[in-house]
């Protein structure tokens, strides 16, 4: 890599790995946002963060920003939607425009404690989906899950698969702009794709049990679904074509506990080799959210044409080591983004646990290309104080 003697910003830094240059440091870029509101909700922010924006937060924590953002909106063309939450409707719209599909989270504010229910209309038939709020999500800034998804039945395959063929990608790259804007030299704004069609499926649409059995019960209409969501995915890389932008991220949020060696060869790379190809032609590099059990799946990394793994998550967080993923892409391609796992981050932990898999993680990268973050996210229940002692180590540490 060339390399470049003068002082970077954060942003600067990032950037530079992703196009193969060596920064002046090693990019130091995550997520503090589910840390600071679930400390607000709890009445538990230090008194030195209080008053200041997430971006200000970043800038005195001395972690850069990492921001996901969704550059198009999907128009469900001939689909009624009705939003009810515990059991009374609060909005019904037909032909809505949402940033993700099929999780709606952009039509209705869920910030307590409750039940909100989804009933997707069509000309063919009707789909419900169902997400959950506990209390103590809610005191720890987290998202609701989903209890029951929209696939329950065969027919419910057709019914989903009308309306995956009826979207509408609508482009919003004035999102990106305006988070660039926003968050400055500090961070670095990512184009969020919605998962591989594989992961949607597994994770959001039919569930990890009920994918199971449809791979056997129903493959047909699993193949068919696996198509038309394709061919959105295609449709949408067309539609980002007109993006200027360096990068752009999967959700896919890979495990290999559920996506195993046999799945992922088989319906995973294929279609990761494919968008790839179509996103480098448009010079951009592409990631993708693998913040599972990696272990399994090392021997395939390669394989996938991806440029970065993001959220990467070594143990205590998973059954993978550091050492391991380093030996099977270290230094190479798909480069890391994360590595240090929330855990090392507790009062629980000692902090020479920290201090050790920190030093050890330098010194083993050397120049080498690498972003680091905390994996997943920093929570709730980590300490700023040693989030502030990684960003100081690494601010140390000339590359």
């Amino acid at each position: 890599m060339g390399e470049i003697q003068t002082k970077l910003s954060m942003n600067e830094r990032v950037l530079a790995v992703l196009q193969g240059r060596k920064p002046d440091r090693i990019p130091f870029c995550d997520r503090l946002q589910l840390w600071r509101t679930a400390l607000i909700r709890q009445g538990r922010l230090p008194a030195e963060f209080e008053g200041l924006s997430l971006q200000e937060c970043h800038r005195k924590a001395g972690m850069g920003e990492l921001k996901f953002v969704a550059p198009y909106d999907y128009r469900l063309s001939g689909v009624e939607v009705a939003i009810s939450f515990d059991g009374e409707e609060v909005r019904r719209e037909r032909d809505p425009v949402t940033s993700r599909w099929p999780v709606m989270e952009d039509l209705v504010q869920i910030d307590r404690p409750g039940t909100t229910d989804f009933e997707l209309i069509t000309p063919v038939g009707r789909v419900a989906l169902q997400q959950v709020m506990l209390p103590e999500w809610v005191l720890w800034g987290q998202n609701p899950y989903l209890k029951e998804h929209p696939i329950k039945t065969p027919d419910d395959f057709d019914t989903v698969r009308w309306i995956v063929d009826h979207l509408e990608v609508i482009p919003r790259f004035d999102r990106i702009r305006g988070a660039e804007i926003e968050l400055g030299d500090m961070g670095f704004v990512v184009p969020r794709i919605d998962r591989t069609p594989f992961q949607e499926m597994l994770v959001e649409l039919v569930g990890e049990v009920g994918m199971f059995y449809a791979l056997n019960d129903e493959p047909s209409r699993v193949e068919a679904l696996l198509e038309s969501i394709d061919a959105v995915r295609v449709k949408t890389a067309g539609v980002l074509s007109g993006l200027d932008y360096p990068y752009v991220e999967f959700a896919d949020g890979v495990t290999g506990h559920m996506t195993n060696p046999k799945l992922f060869a088989n319906y995973v790379v294929p279609r990761l080799q494919h968008y790839t190809t179509l996103y480098h032609a448009q010079g951009k590099k592409v990631g993708s959210h693998f913040d599972g059990e990696l272990k399994p799946l090392l021997g395939q990394l390669r394989d996938t044409g991806l440029d970065v793994i993001e959220s990467v998550s070594p143990a205590p967080l998973t059954e993978c080591t550091f050492d391991e993923m380093w030996e099977a892409v270290g230094g190479g391609s798909p480069l890391m983004w994360g590595v240090i796992p929330s855990p090392l981050l507790e009062e629980r932990m000692d902090e020479s646990e920290l201090h050790q898999f920190i030093d050890h993680v330098l010194e083993t990268v050397a120049d080498a290309p690498i972003i680091l973050g905390i994996s997943d996210m920093m929570l709730g229940n980590n300490l700023i104080e040693r989030l502030e002692w990684i960003a100081q180590r690494i601010e140390d540490h000339v590359i």
